[in-house]
């Protein structure tokens, strides 16, 4: 598993292109983003974990957010059950997240 860090306004592109499955405020084990990552295993496209901060955001969109707010979005490759699973989980697409900032 690959934790990537986005942190530039091409990173931020790359997520909203790739339509990623997101969560926002997870923080690793305790139903964090290992959690996440193996409930979508069957799903997601590799193996890393693209991570992007509440300050990241701010900066290139002129928000609010908190911070530390930890973004933990992954890639997917097959739809399958994934829109229900995403509802499930309460995950939002990265595109749909920034498009209602």
């Amino acid at each position: 598993m690959t934790y990537r860090y986005m942190k530039t306004k091409d990173d931020v592109k790359e997520l909203i292109d790739s339509s990623a499955i997101t969560m926002l405020g997870l923080f690793e084990g305790e139903n964090g983003d290992l959690a996440f990552k193996d409930y979508l295993k069957d799903y997601i496209e590799d193996d890393t974990i693209y991570i992007t901060m509440g300050k990241t955001i701010n900066a290139l969109y002129e928000t609010n957010l908190p911070e530390d707010l930890r973004i933990v979005s992954l890639k997917y490759n097959k739809l399958g059950r994934l829109p229900m699973i995403r509802l499930e989980i309460g995950a939002k697409w990265f595109d749909d997240f920034i498009d209602n900032l």
